[in-house]
């Protein structure tokens, strides 16, 4: 799990660069806000290694206001010194924007808003900035721990704060599990919209619902929220190396929330399944939509969010989906094996472990040690773990989703346990988890296995021990 305190200087720094200006107002978005994501990296073909996190921001200028021009006559009062747009609605998400001022009524272009907000407040963005960042007006790349990069989109846009026409059909919407709830449909119509200078062409702007989306996505329980990540991740990962432009991750994201809608909320029995069937339950799902060739965006359903796909690009990524859910252990297995320095390096891959029979002892070693190294590193770094492993023991997927390191508070007695899951005889520990005990417990162990185990493998869990005192120096 990486240390994230750069992201938040990032987040921090921007907001105090444009303080200055009274009129701005900075909100967060993206699956950093939405706690969306696992704080794992991707390489892609360059061996650029990104964080698999999306930290975006909408600037907001408050100096325009935006109104219905069905709602013009009934506007009461209207600050002094602000600018007037009208809007002109449109089913599809889309809207055009005319100033009140003028008499011709002349379309503004998103271009030109674009090219006069960067104008004038991109040289203080550009100084919140962290060092080795880089900023091109909306997309931020920064460098945020060694030679880890990160993406953040900073997006000008437009407050309105009325719901769009386009949208009043999600209010009306019967939902089969009452999920969203009608209190926080309220919410987010009393909360309106955002406007930014995106189209198809350059007079039309698209319709926001960025702070909608953190709403709904803050009422969604963690279950369903960590399977989706880990799906995002791994959706991700196939598609770099099969050298297939990445699947966007709002489309995946608006496929989410219509599962939430559809699906009915996780039961007891449910959290039983392994996440390996959950997750490919998540995943065919998601299969339907691009074998329809159609995401309906789920605010205005009458827009698809691939509308501006081609068919090709769209087969491609139906193709990807499924080569994922015919092959997902393996694939899981590659993601692990290919992106992450492994604390313990076997004479055999970790394919092998899992798919051969023969090895299949030596894969229990493997996660047995795997796990005493993660207890020993935490406790000399004097910290709870917080790596969460969800208690369905029967499932050896479950023992591979344990190296995705998804943060949630776990103790070590528990943690021990998973070393200790096919133990001969019941481990009872009434006392601390203290070095000293772990060292015991190790040298035990290892005297147990050493006919199972080669000199090189002995070798490198002694090596992993005594490595573990300087790692915990550089995270």
């Amino acid at each position: 799990q990486y240390d994230l305190s750069d992201l938040n200087q990032n987040i921090f720094n921007l907001k105090l660069s444009l303080s200055t200006y009274k009129n701005l107002k900075i909100i967060n978005c993206g699956s950093y806000e939405e706690n969306l994501y696992l704080p794992l990296t991707i390489s892609d073909e360059n061996d650029q290694i990104t964080l698999n996190i999306d930290s975006d921001h909408l600037i907001i200028d408050t100096n325009y206001i935006v109104i219905d021009e069905e709602k013009l006559e009934n506007e009461q009062k209207i600050e002094i010194n602000k600018k007037i747009l009208i809007l002109k609605n449109s089913i599809d998400g889309f809207v055009t924007l005319f100033d009140k001022q003028q008499e011709e009524k002349i379309p503004i272009k998103n271009i030109d808003f674009m090219l006069n907000q960067m104008n004038m407040y991109r040289p203080s963005i550009q100084k919140s900035v962290l060092q080795n960042c880089s900023f091109n007006g909306t997309k931020l790349a920064g460098c945020i721990s060694g030679q880890i990069y990160t993406n953040s989109d900073r997006v000008f846009a437009l407050e309105y704060k009325y719901w769009p026409t386009a949208a009043e059909q999600w209010l009306q919407r019967s939902t089969p599990y009452g999920w969203p709830t009608n209190e926080i449909k309220l919410l987010i119509k009393n909360n309106g919209c955002h406007i930014v200078p995106t189209g198809i062409n350059e007079i039309q702007w698209r319709l926001s619902f960025s702070i909608a989306e953190v709403t709904l996505i803050n009422t969604i329980d963690n279950n369903k929220k960590q399977i989706y990540s880990i799906l995002k991740l791994l959706i991700k990962y196939i598609c770099r190396i099969n050298n297939i432009k990445s699947l966007k991750s709002y489309q995946l994201k608006t496929i989410f929330l219509w599962y939430c809608e559809q699906q009915q909320p996780f039961q007891d029995e449910q959290l039983c399944l392994t996440k390996k069937q959950l997750i490919l339950d998540l995943l065919k799902f998601t299969m339907n939509f691009y074998e329809n060739k159609s995401i309906p965006h789920y605010f205005i359903s009458a827009y698809n969010v691939l509308i501006e796909r081609t068919d090709d690009e769209i087969e491609s990524y139906y193709k990807i989906l499924t080569q994922l859910y015919d092959n997902i252990d393996f694939i899981l297995l590659s993601f692990i094996e290919k992106t992450y320095y492994l604390l313990i390096v076997f004479d055999t891959n970790l394919i092998d472990l899992y798919t051969s029979s023969k090895y299949h002892y030596k894969l229990s070693l493997y996660f047995k040690y795997i796990f005493f190294i993660c207890i020993i590193y935490d406790l000399l770094k004097n910290e709870q773990l917080n790596y969460s492993f969800r208690k369905c023991h029967s499932s050896l997927l479950y023992q591979l989703q344990s190296q995705l390191k998804i943060p949630v508070q776990i103790d070590h007695k528990y943690y021990l346990s998973l070393a200790f899951m096919n133990a001969r005889k019941q481990l009872k520990l009434d006392n601390n988890i203290t070095i000293d005990l772990i060292l015991k417990l190790l040298k035990q162990e290892i005297e147990i296995d050493k006919n199972q185990l080669s000199l090189s493998e002995l070798s490198g869990i002694i090596s992993s021990v005594w490595s573990c005192g300087f790692l915990k120096n550089f995270f």
